[in-house]
């Protein structure tokens, strides 16, 4: 008996004992030499349920294992997802941690497994410890929109094989590097799982495809082939040998199912051999084919081969394995809630992502009262909530179900007067005025009208009323109308009536009573007075007749009050009502104004009203005889008469007036006649002959009233003066006065005795005088007139008549002078014999010397020329009297003068100071200018130069005039009070500037102690601050300079700085 424990221990140890996964193959059957075999374990579970996105749900509810009694424990047991699983999306957990105690987990994401073992490495744990670890495993998903279902396979044992519960058949992976598709096939069939048969794998469906593939830890050979025939694939292995399940290469058909990769098979070398495709390499756990020995190396090397057990002939019936499903369920993406007005039943709408919608009354617990996308509630009379699920009873949705309420109303009157054209109980109403009185909600409401309470009643819009502000009765004095109030939030409406009522009190004559009379000739208040207008549009009416006219027209049976009013604003609010109605003056309302009429009835006291402007006054404008302004007539023929120009005078007159009816007549009232005795009648004749006299217009308006104007029109025949003409030799004149200032072009005429001649003793006349541009002079004309050449226009008028006129020209000449420049200077060089001038007369403008005479003289005395220029070379002043056509002179003086180089005296040197000066000496006539080193660049007039830096200088003078140019070179001696020898190119040196010009001058340095350190000649380029090779301090040094023998020597220091 012991000797059977032992065995049986083995034999467990050997099947359960190994780790998770395919990687270290083991044979896994039981020990053929044993005495007696144990019975294998057994598995089984419930626990099919739904799974709700993001959660984390149980994968059974019970979990049952047997075995044998002999075997109470084992290594492991491995849960995988086995179909439907998403990578990077499912995982299985081990909750409950600490009431597990004796087990740890671990997930392998790759195969979708779950490995339940000891946390100590070949330690066994009970069968009843991991049943209730299993019950504790929980399935979640990352994806909050999960799809589909998934199938767990729980495995007793090792973990080698896979399980799939859809056929029942396990899977192994056995790593073997290099091994061939015939080595794989024969070692796949010496294997076997607890009795069953072992073949190279035979993968006819996806979810093999996955679990054998692309969950398997490792790839390598299944039973594929066409070594019988190319291109027709079979399976040669296992229950499925023979079948046909590929036709051609890449492009070719399956008859069931293939799992091939992309562009496989490609049949590239003999390649007749189905192999699962390396990872990393086209579409995971997919099929490629290879020749029998695949490549040597790399990603197409053999690395394995996968063992299918499951479905031989003979094979026990084992329970190693169990499976369970979760199926995923949809979540709710949209909601509907809905609303019914009043009471009612409301139908709700509801969409998930997939799976049945269910509806609860309660947000948790409870029965679904519904299932489907829509769902109506049975009749409520409050808002209800209702909560929805696709699914998961745990995650529900709540949607609801609103009662709005109706608006709450009351029935309403309007009441409207009739006053329209005809008195027929029949008026326009507006329908909103009462909505206040309708609903106390009415701001938060919208109202519609119909043309009966029925049709409100029933919300019929064909019987809608188009217009609410203005609606007719069509049923006289009463009608009922219907009207439906909508709350403006929810839509909800309630009906109502709205009675129209029309008390008829209204007044309406056929016409208004119309009152003309003419404008009088008072003041405002109908006085006469200084005040009295005729045009003020004010005049005294007696209307009185109208009140026994209105009465007619009124119904006999009813009592009324009439009162008068001047505008509609006192008819309305009863104030200032007009007293006496006999004796009324339009005052404040000119020309025109309505008397408004106030009638009231005691039938409906101060409720209908007839107020209207009945009563129109009018008063007719008088006429207007605008004034004629006097005519006047120029005597031409002496006779007292003329045919005065009357084209205008009657549109003057009228100014625009139609519809009147014009009179002419003479002072003595008698219609008026011509000098040649004809009727003048309307219109005026265009001309008119006449003596001087004074008539008169009437101007009556063409109506009933005849209202009339007149006025006077005065004729007038004047006189026309004479004109004298002014003698020529007062108004011609050359420009030639004293100064030459005012020979500019103009003259001053004595213009003393011009009018007196002009007027010839004419009186009652004024002479205008108008010069070339026709602008008005004074008069008469100054005197002295200051003009150039121009005529003057003189115009003698007869003072009363303008228009009677004689016009005389007064041609003023003012030849001109040559325009020459009168006095100019010229220069000659005394020093140079054969330098002459040109003297030319002096033209200021374009004219030509051609036209003209010249007479040239010489020091007052006898002419020496008389062409137009001269040359000299001599001292002197010379004229020339230029002479034009009109034999008007002009004489020019020409002053020429002499020049002459300078001659440089002496130059006076100062220097070995701290300023240097330069001061030039010259004699000679000439206007001199001066240099220093620069000939054509800057000049100055003095002759002084001072700050002159030592050295050699040019200094040069120059005669302004143009007679030359003298230069001299000088010396400026300047002792430097400092220098930087710091070979920057600047005051690198020290020495006396200028000492070059002295070959005899002797230069000595000395330090402060009165040590020599440097004797320097002319020609020196200077002291560089070293002495003996050594670069001396930064110091005051001192010198002895001895320009020459005759000299005393200078003494004095300087700085050397670093």
């Amino acid at each position: 008996m012991k000797n059977s424990i032992t065995i049986s221990f083995v034999a467990l140890f050997i099947v359960f004992g190994i780790q998770m996964g395919f990687a270290i193959p083991k044979n896994i059957d039981p020990p053929l030499n044993k005495s007696a075999a144990p019975i294998a374990p057994t598995i089984s579970a419930t626990g099919n349920s739904k799974y709700c996105p993001l959660s984390q749900t149980k994968i059974v509810s019970s979990v049952a294992i047997t075995h044998d009694p002999t075997e109470l424990t084992t290594e492991a047991v491995f849960i995988q997802i086995s179909s439907g699983y998403v990578i990077g999306e499912d995982q299985l957990l081990l909750t409950n941690l600490l009431f597990h105690p004796t087990l740890t987990s671990s997930w392998n994401a790759l195969e979708g497994k779950l490995k339940l073992s000891s946390p100590t490495s070949g330690v066994q744990v009970n069968y009843s410890e991991f049943e209730a670890a299993i019950k504790d495993i929980v399935y979640t998903n990352s994806n909050p929109n999960p799809t589909g279902s998934r199938n767990f396979s729980i495995t007793l044992g090792n973990g080698n094989a896979n399980y799939l519960p859809r056929n029942g058949h396990y899977y192994e992976y056995i790593p073997s590097l290099g091994i061939t598709w015939t080595n794989a096939k024969a070692a796949a069939s010496i294997k076997t799982f607890y009795g069953l048969q072992g073949y190279l794998a035979t993968i006819t469906a996806a979810d093999e495809a996955q679990l054998a593939g692309k969950q398997a830890p490792g790839t390598g050979w299944i039973g594929g082939t066409d070594e019988a025939t190319e291109g027709v694939w079979k399976w040669a292995t296992g229950p499925e040998t023979g079948t046909v399940f590929w036709n051609g290469t890449a492009s070719g058909t399956t008859p069931n199912f293939a799992f091939w990769n992309r562009n496989e098979p490609n049949q590239s070398g003999d390649e007749d051999y189905a192999h699962i495709t390396e990872p990393g390499i086209g579409i995971p756990g997919s099929w490629n084919d290879l020749s029998n020995t695949g490549a040597a190396s790399g990603s197409y090397q053999p690395k394995g081969y996968i063992v299918e057990y499951g479905g031989m002939p003979g094979d026990p019936n084992l329970q190693l394995s169990t499976s369970t499903t979760l199926t995923m369920v949809g979540k709710i993406t949209t909601t509907n809630s809905n609303s019914n007005c009043g009471p009612g039943s409301v139908t709700l709408n509801a969409t998930a992502t997939f799976g049945t919608i269910e509806w609860y009354n309660s947000a948790s617990g409870g029965t679904p009262v519904s299932t489907g996308n829509n769902f109506t509630t049975p009749n409520i009379t409050s808002t209800t909530n209702y909560f929805v699920s696709a699914g998961c009873t745990n995650d529900r949705t709540q949607i609801t179900a609103t009662i709005n309420p109706l608006p709450v109303v009351q029935n309403t009157t309007i009441t409207q007067c009739d006053t329209d054209v005809t008195s027929d109980g029949k008026t326009t109403f507006n329908l909103t005025v009462n909505n206040d009185l309708i609903s106390a909600n009415y701001t938060n409401e919208t109202f519609k009208y119909f043309n009966s309470v029925s049709s409100a009643t029933n919300e019929m819009l064909s019987d809608l009323i188009p217009s609410e502000f203005s609606f007719n009765n069509t049923i006289p004095s009463t009608m009922p109308i219907g009207v439906r109030v909508y709350n403006s939030v929810t839509g909800c409406s309630t009906p109502a009536q709205i009675t129209l009522i029309v008390p008829t009190t209204n007044f309406q004559p056929s016409s208004r009573f119309l009152f003309t009379i003419c404008d009088d000739f008072l003041d405002t208040n109908g006085n006469n007075s200084s005040n009295n207008n005729s045009s003020d549009g004010i005049a005294t009416f007696n209307f009185s007749t109208t009140r026994a006219a209105i009465l007619s027209q009124l119904p006999s049976s009813q009592n009324y009050t009439i009162n008068y009013y001047k505008n509609e604003a006192d008819a309305l609010s009863q104030l200032n009502a007009i007293s006496d109605i006999a004796n009324y003056r339009n005052i404040g309302y000119p020309n025109a104004q309505d008397i408004w009429v106030r009638i009231e009835t005691d039938i409906a006291s101060n409720t209908c009203v007839g107020v209207g402007p009945y009563i129109r006054l009018n008063v007719e404008a008088l006429p207007k005889a605008n004034a004629i302004n006097d005519l006047r007539a120029c005597d031409s023929n002496s006779t007292g008469i003329v045919n005065f120009d009357t084209s205008t005078l009657e549109t003057n007159l009228l100014n625009g007036q139609t519809n009147v009816i014009v009179r002419y007549l003479d002072l003595n009232n008698n219609p008026l006649q011509d000098a040649n005795g004809t009727l003048i009648t309307s219109p005026f004749p265009s001309t008119f002959s006449s003596a001087t006299q004074t008539i008169k217009a009437i101007v009556t308006n063409n109506t009933s009233q005849h209202c009339f104007a007149e006025t006077t029109i005065s004729f007038y025949v004047d006189a026309i003066p004479t004109a004298t003409s002014i003698p020529s030799t007062l108004t011609t004149v050359c420009d030639d006065e004293a100064n030459p200032i005012n020979q500019d072009g103009k003259f001053r005429f004595d213009t003393s005795t011009f009018e007196t001649t002009i007027l010839g003793g004419q009186t009652g006349r004024i002479v205008k005088y108008y010069d070339q541009n026709n602008t008005l002079l004074p008069s008469p004309l100054p005197n002295p007139f200051v003009t150039g050449t121009q005529n003057i226009t003189a115009v003698i008028e007869n003072l009363v008549n303008p228009n009677c006129s004689a016009t005389l020209t007064i041609p003023f000449v003012v030849h001109p002078i040559p325009n020459i420049d009168i006095n100019a200077t010229e220069l000659i060089c005394s020093n140079i014999p054969a330098f002459f001038v040109t003297l030319n007369p002096g033209f200021i403008d374009n004219s030509s010397t051609t036209n003209f005479n010249y007479n040239w003289k010489k020091d007052g005395g006898n002419s020496i020329a008389s062409s137009s220029t001269i040359g000299v070379n001599s001292e002197g002043s010379y004229t020339v009297d230029v002479t034009n056509s009109s034999g008007c002179r002009r004489t020019r003086t020409i002053q020429v003068t002499a020049s002459n180089q300078a001659n440089i005296a002496s130059i006076d040197i100062v220097d070995l100071v701290d300023f240097n000066t330069v001061t030039i000496n010259t004699t000679g006539t000439g206007d001199y200018e001066y240099s220093m080193d620069y000939l054509n660049g800057i000049w100055q007039d003095s002759n002084l130069f001072t700050n002159v830096p030592g050295g050699i200088h040019q200094v040069f003078v120059n005669d302004k005039n143009g007679c030359g140019l003298v230069s001299k070179e000088i010396t400026v001696l300047s002792i430097p009070k400092f220098f930087t020898p710091n070979n920057d190119g600047f005051n690198d040196y020290w020495t006396v500037k200028g000492m070059l010009s002295y070959p005899t001058a002797e230069l000595r340095i000395f330090d402060r102690y009165g040590k020599l350190l440097k004797e320097l000649r002319p020609n020196s380029l200077g002291w560089d601050g070293i002495f003996n090779g050594q670069p001396l301090p930064a110091s005051d040094y001192w010198f002895v300079f001895k320009l020459d023998a005759n000299t005393p020597e200078k003494r004095g220091h300087f700085t050397l700085k670093r």
